[in-house]
């Protein structure tokens, strides 16, 4: 892998139609970073990641993924989703915590697979690292949006990942919980040394729990630390000039 990259994405273009969606984009993500993916409406973010998780074939350029070309990667379970809106399915089907976190040691083709005792010390350590330990025989639609979330985080961490990619993971959670959330991925990215790529709409609150940041705009705008990215003013190129922001402290 070079320099480390866990993903390394060269010369990536995509169009749906004849609509150019992707531009080029030159982008390596190391093991061990904590990376936020902003832009507009529309710049591309959502198409960048349904392409690193292999629903989307690039149509010029390449990506790696742990050193692999993604159309030859066999090892997904390194891999963790946590796509938006992730509720918008279990909250119709009284399933427990349990079971919602089981789905990511077998996938939901096998939901009621009877499970060996290292699937259910997985399941149990994902649900302990999110803090939701207790409520296992909880149904998940008697938890709140930042349960739910932390429960999703569990379910994302089942298989062991080494890679966890999150998508607008904090839509419809309250400011208190998106704290406390913040926080939990700080931990999976200091402690457990999860590589982390977030996409998000809230820029100011990214710029200030990231270590990097990827700015797109159908190409790659700026891809460095979120200071510099402040610093040299690309968010005035990305929103325009009548966009305010503020950039939080550790």
């Amino acid at each position: 892998m070079k320099d480390g990259a866990l993903i390394q994405i060269n010369d990536l273009s995509f169009s749906y139609n004849q609509n150019l969606a992707l531009e080029r984009i030159n982008l390596n993500i190391k093991r061990g970073d904590f990376v936020g993916i902003i832009g507009p409406n529309g710049s591309g973010k959502t198409t960048l990641l349904k392409i690193m998780l292999g629903l989307l074939k690039p149509q010029s350029g390449s990506v790696l993924l742990f050193g692999q070309k993604i159309s030859e990667l066999n090892e997904w379970h390194k891999i963790g989703y946590v796509p938006q809106k992730v509720t918008s399915l279990e909250v119709r089907f009284p399933v427990t915590v349990e079971e919602v976190v089981s789905m990511g040691r077998t996938g939901q083709s096998r939901f009621f697979f009877a499970f060996n005792r290292v699937d259910k010390g997985a399941i149990d350590e994902a649900l302990k690292v999110v803090g939701m330990e207790n409520y296992k025989h909880r149904l998940i639609t008697e938890l709140s949006g930042g349960q739910q979330q932390r429960v999703f985080i569990a379910r994302a961490l089942a298989s062991k990942p080494e890679l966890l990619i999150l998508d607008e993971p904090t839509v419809g959670v309250d400011l208190e919980a998106q704290s406390k959330f913040y926080e939990l991925l700080k931990e999976l990215n200091q402690t457990f040394r999860l590589t982390l790529v977030l996409v998000s709409h809230d820029i100011d609150v990214i710029a200030s729990e990231v270590k990097t940041l990827a700015c797109l705009n159908r190409s790659l705008v700026y891809h460095g630390t979120p200071k510099e990215f402040i610093k040299e003013d690309y968010l005035k190129r990305l929103y325009g000039k009548d966009v305010r922001f503020i950039l939080h402290g550790h």
